[in-house]
C-alpha cells in the first residue's frame, strides 16, 4: 500500500503537471527533485538554434515589361513559368497605362536632389508644412495629437472619417484666408499670408521665404490648377458684378483605353458668373462666397493636385472613376472595365 506521505507527494505532483498545462507562465515540480523549475526556460531551450549564415535574396532583378517595375521572381503571378513572368502588382500585366513621370522644375528639383545643402535640408525637415502652405484643400479630420508625448517616432492618429474640403473663393466675417483663397484674396502679400499661416498651424515651424517666393513662382509658372485660381482672381478684381464660381472639372478627356496626360490640356476648369445648380454634376464647384465647406471627392481628377501641390507640381490628374483598362492580349482576364483605386495606387507606387 501507498504511505499518506507518498500519496501526498504524488498529489502535489499531478496538481503542479496540470498546472503546467493549462498555464505555460506557471512554475512546476520535478518528481523526483520536487525541486521548482522554469517551464518558460525548458521551452526556450528546446527551441533554440544557431543560424550558420543570414539569408539574403538579393534585389528585385526581374524588369515587369509593361510598366518598367522591379519584382523578385517569387512574386510572379502563380502558375507561369520564369521564361516569361507575368506581374499583377503594378499595371496588371499591362492593362493599367499611365504617362511617365515628368521632371520637377526648377527650385523644386534643385531641393529635392542638394541634400548636402542647408536650405534643402531644412525643406525636407518641413517638406509636410511646406505643401500645406500651398495646397488648395483642407484635411477634414480631428488628429489626436497626444500620443506624441515621447521620443518615438511620429504617430498619425486620427478620430473620426477622413476627407477633404474646399472654402469658398473669398474668405467670410473677417476671417484669415487659408488654402485656395490664398490664390484669391491680397495677392500682393501672398508670401507673408502664406508664411503666416503656416506659422500659426504650426507654432514650431519656421518657413524660409526665399523657398516660399521661389515655389510660389514656380506653381504659378507650371501649374493649370492655379492658373484657374488666378483668372478667377481676375474676374472679381475687375468687373463690377462680384459674383463668380470657379468650375473644375471632374475627369479629363480620354481615349478609349489609355490614360491621357492631363498636362497637355491647360483647360482644367471654366470661370463663370451664371452657373446653375443643375450644372454643377460631378464638377467641382468653387462659390465666390459661401459660408460652410464642401466635401471634394476622392475621385475626382484633380483631388490629388489640389492637396499634394509639391507633389504635382505641374498639376498632373490623379484617379478618377472614367479610368479604363488598356487592351493587353497577355494580361490576365477582368470582367470589369475600369481601373480601381487600389490597383492605381498600386501601379503610382511601383513606378520609379
Amino acid at each position: 500500500m501507498m504511505s499518506g506521505s507518498s500519496r501526498s507527494t504524488r498529489r502535489r505532483v499531478l496538481v503542479a503537471q496540470t498546472n503546467a498545462t493549462t498555464d505555460p507562465t506557471s512554475q512546476c515540480l520535478d518528481p523526483h527533485t520536487h525541486d521548482r523549475t522554469d517551464p518558460a526556460s525548458q521551452w526556450s531551450n528546446r527551441h533554440k538554434c544557431t543560424v550558420s549564415s543570414p539569408l539574403h535574396l538579393g534585389g528585385p532583378n526581374n524588369v515587369c515589361p509593361h510598366c518598367g517595375a522591379l519584382f523578385w521572381t517569387e512574386e510572379r503571378v502563380r502558375g507561369r513559368g520564369t521564361q516569361q513572368p507575368i506581374y499583377n502588382k503594378c499595371c496588371t500585366g499591362g492593362r493599367i497605362v499611365l504617362p511617365p513621370y515628368r521632371t520637377p522644375p526648377e527650385p523644386l528639383l534643385g531641393l529635392l536632389n542638394s541634400r548636402d545643402s542647408k536650405l534643402s535640408n531644412h525643406f525636407f525637415d518641413g517638406i509636410r508644412c511646406y505643401n500645406s502652405m500651398f495646397a488648395m484643400t483642407s484635411m477634414g479630420v480631428h488628429v489626436i495629437n497626444s500620443i506624441n508625448d515621447g521620443r518615438g517616432p511620429y504617430v498619425f492618429k486620427i478620430s473620426g472619417q477622413l476627407c477633404h474640403r474646399i472654402g469658398s473663393l473669398m474668405p467670410s466675417g473677417g476671417k484669415r484666408p487659408e488654402y485656395c483663397q490664398l490664390y484669391i484674396f491680397d495677392t500682393e502679400n501672398e508670401v507673408r499670408n502664406r508664411m503666416a499661416v503656416s506659422s500659426h498651424e504650426n507654432g514650431t515651424f519656421r518657413p524660409n521665404e526665399a523657398i516660399v517666393a521661389s515655389l510660389l513662382t514656380m506653381l504659378d509658372s507650371h501649374n493649370p490648377v492655379i492658373r484657374a485660381f488666378r483668372i478667377a482672381r481676375d474676374r472679381l478684381l475687375n468687373e463690377t458684378d462680384d459674383r463668380c464660381s470657379l468650375k473644375i472639372f471632374s475627369s479629363p478627356k480620354q481615349h478609349r483605353n489609355i490614360y491621357s496626360a492631363s498636362v497637355a490640356a491647360e483647360v482644367v476648369g471654366l470661370v463663370t458668373n451664371d452657373l446653375g445648380i443643375s450644372d454643377e454634376g460631378r464638377d467641382l464647384v468653387v462659390q465666390d462666397h459661401a459660408s460652410n465647406l464642401q466635401r471634394i471627392k476622392e475621385t475626382h481628377c484633380k483631388f490629388m493636385a489640389m492637396q499634394y501641390p509639391i507633389l504635382f507640381p505641374y498639376g498632373e490628374d490623379g484617379f478618377h472613376d472614367k479610368l479604363k483598362y488598356h487592351d493587353c492580349r497577355q494580361s490576365t482576364a477582368i470582367k470589369r472595365e475600369n481601373v480601381t483605386m487600389l490597383e492605381f495606387l498600386h501601379i503610382d507606387c511601383m513606378i520609379d
